[in-house]
């Protein structure tokens, strides 16, 4: 992950296709045996039963979503359909996660949301269409992952506030659509 990013505060031009690659399907073996490794480092061992599976594909989400960061570092526009795509891949998965009654992927949804950011950052709405489109999904407590994201991109102040009872969630969720609603063919991605 951290060699992903460093790519990106070096501007390194050239690590442009390799980091699409990586955003892209199948993974590569190296990379696929260092999520197993991240599996493992996650894992509360006394916990029954362990799902693999589900730990490996929020280490993958999380090093793709710094992968789209740094692709959007070195402003690489020719990423965006990329991003967009493995954004578009999550939302289906993270609705099953969050029917899930074990703890909610909080990993998984920081990769998401910088994903979010990094699309947005090159010009597209889909990022933030995409968190939008979440914040109905993500329990209350987990929610200030996609909210935090989602207000840089935006520079709104709008809530939940962290700390604000789950109840007022879906008034305050309901908002963001608003405003989405109301200004997104004006709103210029940055």
């Amino acid at each position: 992950r951290m060699i992903a990013l460093a790519l990106g505060d070096l501007k390194a031009k050239d690590a442009v296709p390799i980091l699409q690659a990586l955003i892209a399907e199948p993974i590569p073996k190296k990379l696929d045996a260092a999520l197993t490794a991240y599996a493992a480092s996650q894992i509360a061992w006394d916990a029954e039963p362990i799902d693999w599976d589900r730990l490996r594909g929020e280490g993958l989400i999380k090093f793709r979503g710094d992968c789209a960061v740094a692709l959007a570092k070195l402003d690489a526009k020719e990423s965006t359909s990329n991003i967009e795509s493995f954004i578009d891949s999550l939302v289906p998965l993270f609705s099953t996660w969050w029917a899930d009654p074990r703890n909610p992927p909080h990993d998984a949804l920081w990769g998401f949301s910088f994903a979010c950011k990094a699309a947005s950052a090159l010009g597209s709405k889909r990022g933030v269409d995409a968190m939008i489109a979440m914040l109905p999904l993500v329990r209350p407590h987990s929610s200030d992952v996609v909210l935090s994201q989602l207000r840089i991109v935006t520079e709104q102040t709008i809530g939940p506030e962290y700390g604000m009872p789950a109840r007022d969630h879906p008034a305050e969720i309901q908002k963001w659509v608003e405003w989405w609603k109301t200004n997104r063919a004006d709103f210029a991605c940055r």
